[in-house]
């Protein structure tokens, strides 16, 4: 902890010196929903509140203390999920996963499928995807994705994991039957550092998987900016899109956070 407080003394000793004014983003109704969970999470939890129009230079003057307890409030938030001690194969790859009895692979070569048979939802403490298998690749930081998905019927959704460094601190893409107007953490691409997942891209955007069948996605990664780009049936939206640089190179993975699915012509394309 004195490394990481000395790095956060010097950092806003650099700030003080060439102050910026800071122009929060995010809407005022996430932000509440987020400290909301932060504090129920921590049961004790102060949470600062802060004038995002007040100028770098004012802000940094206030009391220290306050920024260098929210590292040591991030941590307690962080919990273990079950571990990836078991491993199956798959588009040529091997892949961890929870329970090798949760899946079913069917068929070879070009026609082989993967199915998620089991759905184990993680529903709290912390509340992100665990259900899914991950490719043992080495980190990867600039990728193409290409795979067919099926989800649950009559609805359901599914999870493509990207930039997984390690346990709970991952990216991922939802995709689902409706739409994130209707609820707000389906349809879109989330971070989890530790915690609870966050939502990353904004919320326009059609449904990425209308009906029960087949449908074919696209995803592009470049770790050096950040940004996931994705096409479901060849269409993109703002939904889908999002740019992170809290996480670097990292693995690949396929699976649901609530239900079951198929998954099949997978290729990953490195570079």
């Amino acid at each position: 902890m004195r490394e990481l407080a000395a790095a956060i003394e010097e950092y806003l000793a650099a700030r003080d010196r060439n102050p910026k004014r800071y122009v929060w983003r995010a809407a005022g109704e996430e932000i509440l929903r987020r400290i909301a969970r932060a504090k129920e999470a921590l049961n004790a939890a102060t949470i600062t509140q802060l004038n995002v129009r007040t100028p770098a230079s004012k802000i940094i003057g206030m009391e220290r203390r306050s920024f260098l307890t929210l590292p040591v409030a991030a941590a307690a938030m962080s919990a273990p999920t079950p571990p990836l001690a078991a491993k199956i194969r798959a588009f040529g790859l091997d892949w961890q996963v929870m329970a090798a009895g949760d899946w079913e692979v069917e068929g070879a070569g070009a026609s082989e499928v993967l199915h998620l048979v089991t759905a184990k939802p993680q529903q709290k403490d912390p509340r992100r995807p665990a259900q899914f298998a991950l490719a043992e690749t080495e980190p990867i930081g600039r990728f193409t994705l290409d795979v067919e998905v099926k989800r649950l019927a009559p609805r359901g959704s599914l999870i493509i994991v990207y930039a997984w460094e390690r346990d709970g601190y991952f990216n991922y893409l939802h995709l689902s039957d409706d739409t994130a107007s209707k609820v707000e953490v389906h349809n879109g691409v989330f971070h989890c550092y530790g915690g609870d997942r966050v939502r990353i891209s904004p919320k326009p955007g059609p449904a990425t998987l209308p009906t029960d069948g087949w449908h074919k996605v696209k995803m592009t990664y470049d770790a050096s900016r950040g940004l996931l780009e994705s096409w479901v049936d060849g269409v993109t939206s703002p939904s889908i899109k999002a740019v992170d640089l809290s996480l670097g190179a990292g693995r690949i993975g396929l699976g649901s956070f609530f239900n079951t699915g198929s998954f099949r012509n997978f290729k990953l394309t490195r570079g």
